[in-house]
């Protein structure tokens, strides 16, 4: 670590997880959203951690996170990790951002060669940006993400958010729109999905919140098929 910024290597996040994990969402669990789960056993929306070598920097508002990298893990079937098998591959990333007062914007995208377990599936692009600007009263911000998977359709993510201070409150909402499409038996048909939430954190301090949440994630409908899940969600967090 020095002035020309930061090398760590090992398992770290990688720059669509510091783009998509809670920076642009006054929720951040929608970005997790299992979209590749329509074709079950499927990958998520982005990969969020990846072994290699990572480097962050910041230059006058300008960041700068990259990684490259090889990771090893079990092959799943059905959802269920197969004891003794093996899945190697090896991924590429790189995420710019800005910050200028009450803006920011960022932008990433990576790429992976391995095997998925989806019949012909080898190779997954993962990609999005993301930008917020604060008003003062309140704060707005919105996010795109897109993962494309070779020989499938690309997965979509629209997101608008707002959060607002009130004192030692905050409240949020958030809304995702999810937007894919079916292949295979199934045929051709486009899946949407409607994620919604809001949000309340009361500051006991500078680092310890209450906070309580409602939302519904992973939603999904096609053809008279539909799932979702809903959740409450109470708690105190401290950081460290």
């Amino acid at each position: 670590k020095g002035g020309f910024g930061q090398v760590v290597v090992g398992r770290d996040l990688t720059p669509m997880d510091t783009l998509a994990s809670g920076k642009y969402q006054a929720i951040d669990s929608f970005s997790y959203d299992n979209l590749g789960g329509y074709y079950l056993p499927g990958p998520d929306l982005y990969t969020d951690r990846y072994n290699g070598i990572h480097y962050t920097g910041e230059f006058s508002g300008v960041s700068v996170k990259a990684f490259a990298g090889y990771d090893e893990s079990k092959e799943e079937l059905n959802g269920v990790l197969v004891p003794g098998s093996k899945v190697k591959g090896h991924g590429v990333g790189l995420g710019l951002g800005y910050a200028s007062g009450a803006f920011s914007i960022d932008g990433a995208v990576q790429h992976f060669e391995q095997a998925i377990a989806l019949p012909g599936a080898g190779k997954n692009t993962e990609f999005g940006v993301g930008a917020s600007y604060d008003f003062g009263p309140a704060k707005l911000m919105g996010h795109y993400l897109g993962n494309k998977i070779e020989n499938y359709p690309t997965f979509q993510q629209f997101g608008l958010g707002v959060t607002a201070p009130f004192g030692a409150a905050t409240l949020g909402a958030q809304y995702a729109y999810n937007r894919g499409k079916t292949t295979g038996g199934m045929g051709d048909h486009t899946i949407t999905g409607h994620d919604f939430g809001v949000i309340a954190n009361y500051a006991l301090s500078k680092r310890t919140d209450l906070y309580a949440r409602a939302m519904r994630s992973n939603s999904w409908k096609v053809l008279n098929a539909k799932d979702y899940s809903d959740s409450v969600t109470v708690g105190i967090r401290h950081r460290f």
